[in-house]
């Protein structure tokens, strides 16, 4: 196995195991979550948690990025693992069906379940690309990614589990890209 698989690999199996964990816990921290409510957080993560400002700064930025530096190779990829990543969750949230801790009618219906949490798959999806073709700037786009996942567990809209499971989905699919790219394309 090459050595730039070896590192993702044991990622994955470090959050497959927190995940398997994240189970037992996750009424605890949505209890412990309960408790911390600060206006500037409430402001920040609202704003990060919005689907546009994700597809704006994770996809739309990159690929103009992507063009720029003439790396257009990577455009299809990236956005390959975005919608291959909105397909599995929209799949995965028709079959389990897992309300949200915080429930909202209003929303479309499949929206209204909480298993995985597709703002953190697609997120952690694009992630991958992006840290193997902009290496310097990896700290930017892991730490903006984290804020995204964890913005859906201060906003308490998902479980810690739900959060876990969708970047471990988007983290995955993200590699399964990089490596069909790199050994078929």
């Amino acid at each position: 196995m090459k050595d730039m698989y070896k590192k993702p690999m044991l990622i994955g199996v470090v959050l497959l195991v927190i995940l398997v964990i994240s189970f037992f816990l996750d009424n605890l921290f949505l209890d412990f979550s309960s408790g911390l409510i600060f206006p500037v957080l409430e402001y920040m993560f609202s704003f990060l948690t919005n689907i546009v400002f994700v597809i704006l700064v994770l996809l739309v930025y990159p690929t103009i990025m992507l063009w720029h530096e003439r790396k257009e190779k990577w455009i299809l990829p990236l956005w390959t693992a975005f919608w291959v990543v909105v397909a599995i969750t929209f799949i995965l949230k028709v079959l389990v069906q897992r309300s949200r801790p915080i429930s909202d009618d209003g929303f479309l219906a499949i929206l209204v379940y909480s298993f995985p949490s597709t703002h953190t798959a697609c997120a952690f999806s694009v992630l991958p690309v992006l840290n193997y073709v902009f290496r310097r700037e990896m700290w930017l786009w892991t730490s903006l990614v984290v804020l995204i996942g964890l913005s859906r567990l201060y906003l308490q809209v998902h479980y810690l589990s739900d959060v876990l499971a969708g970047a471990l989905i988007g983290y995955s699919i993200g590699w399964v890209v990089i490596y069909m790219k790199e050994r078929y394309l």
